[in-house]
């Protein structure tokens, strides 16, 4: 049987970093969370912040698993050849939806988060490789696009989850598409 701890880890850290911050949260809180004892945390990590990580890997994997799941139901139907289209926007928002007390956690902790690095990852994952399909070529340009696009919905998708996810997500991809096309 597969070792769960790990994961247990993760959640009970994940869980944790909604009450308060990563620097207050010991590795006895953990633990206790995850119903597990100090030796098993130690046996996977050295510490919190590594936990951290291993959980950062593992909310990036489930988020490309949910993505990608979602988006086979979806076809390319708009005539907008956009980063912004229903297509990629749609399973996003509906990760977003889903985990949207992570997100939440992510909002307030962006920081623990390694924002910038999450950028990076989704840039050279989604737009890069659209923006050079639509002929820009110059990374600076493909920078500051995707910064700009990334800004703008990260403003309306945090006002959306603060409020719950009210709004219908079809909702928000219509608002999104008045704003930008």
């Amino acid at each position: 049987m597969e070792n769960k701890a790990p994961l247990r880890l993760q959640q009970a850290l994940i869980k944790l970093l909604d009450q308060q911050e990563l620097d207050q949260i010991s590795v006895s809180k953990i633990c206790k969370e995850a119903s597990v004892h100090r030796s098993t945390f130690y046996s996977y990590y050295n510490h919190q912040y590594e936990l951290l990580e291993d959980a950062l890997q593992g909310i990036s994997r489930l988020f490309d698993e949910e993505y990608e799941l979602e988006q086979t139901k979806l076809q390319q139907t708009s005539d907008i050849d956009s980063i912004l289209d229903t297509y990629y926007l749609k399973p996003y928002l509906l990760f977003i939806k889903k985990h949207r007390k992570l997100y939440r956690i992510y909002l307030g902790r962006s920081r623990d988060f390694k924002k910038e690095e999450t950028f990076s990852y989704h840039m050279e994952k989604t737009f890069s490789k659209k923006l050079k399909f639509k002929g820009i070529k110059d990374s600076r340009q493909i920078e500051l696009t995707a910064r700009f696009y990334v800004v703008g919905l990260r403003a309306i998708i945090n006002d959306w989850v603060l409020s719950d996810c009210l709004d219908d997500v079809d909702d928000i991809i219509r608002i999104i598409h008045e704003i930008v096309f």
